[in-house]
């Protein structure tokens, strides 16, 4: 049995396509994974890769020119450089001089994080990656801003166990995320990722108690968007009836937390 390092799928186009994805490898073990065969989805496989790692990006968002210097002459082409397009931005489309679209959906990715060693933490690195048929010098890259942040986050009722919340909607958003802390703690708890309306009642809760909330729009295409801004609801308290020795009626109420 022959164990393969599975780089990305990707997808030979071209008059031979089958429209079946194949498969940018790495055989040769090396610490950066770096791909050094094509196996294709009829069986063949290929070293004839060119592999380049340096490239200059230009121009001003939302179109953006991508220059990699060199010459070569391979069936197959792999670029991975560092990321320094901001996260909040989406890639649209990649094209070619001759007009001609690279296909996003196999052949250009970016990551974020990378695992060198099984059982070591993850590394925080931000990576373009791009893959051809042959490959050319110069790309004209795409992009459009990712999903807005939701606005106007708001406390539209409270009781003694859950607070309302209302948010304006977000255009392309297919869900949203709410999350919560106490206003004395120092990190956010999930409260719901898949809300799909602009409403949401957080149950669950303290009396009178202080809680931040905040809200991030999602979708399937470009993920989640930066968080709103922070809203701050009180849960109501819990009061108590009492009749004192004096057979006067007394209120009292929990102290908050």
């Amino acid at each position: 049995m022959n164990i393969h390092e599975l780089n990305h799928l990707v997808h030979i186009t071209g008059e031979d396509d089958d429209g079946l994805p194949d498969f940018l490898v790495n055989d040769i073990v090396d610490l950066h994974v770096t791909p050094d065969r094509v196996y294709s989805s009829d069986g063949t496989v290929s070293s004839n890769l060119t592999v380049v790692t340096e490239a200059t990006i230009t121009g001003t968002l939302p179109v953006v020119t991508l220059t990699i210097p060199g010459t070569w002459n391979s069936d197959f082409f792999y670029l991975q450089i560092n990321d320094t397009i901001s996260r909040d931005w989406v890639l649209k489309s990649v094209e070619r001089p001759d007009s001609s679209q690279v296909e996003l959906k196999y052949n250009v990715w970016r990551t974020h994080k990378i695992l060198r060693i099984v059982g070591k933490p993850e590394e925080d690195i931000s990576l373009f990656h791009l893959f051809d048929v042959k490959g050319v010098n110069e790309y004209i890259l795409t992009f459009e801003p990712s999903l807005e942040a939701p606005q106007n986050l708001k406390v539209i009722e409270t009781g003694p166990t859950f607070v309302s919340l209302d948010w304006d909607s977000v255009s392309e958003a297919e869900y949203y995320m709410i999350q919560s802390k106490k206003s004395s703690e120092d990190e956010f708890r999930i409260v719901e990722n898949l809300a799909r309306f602009t409403n949401f009642n957080v149950t669950g809760l303290i009396p009178s108690t202080s809680y931040i909330f905040r809200v991030t729009a999602g979708n399937a295409l470009n993920g989640y968007s930066s968080f709103s801004s922070n809203v701050t609801g009180i849960t109501m308290g819990i009061f108590r009836l009492l009749i004192n020795e004096k057979n006067v009626l007394v209120i009292v109420q929990r102290s908050q937390v």
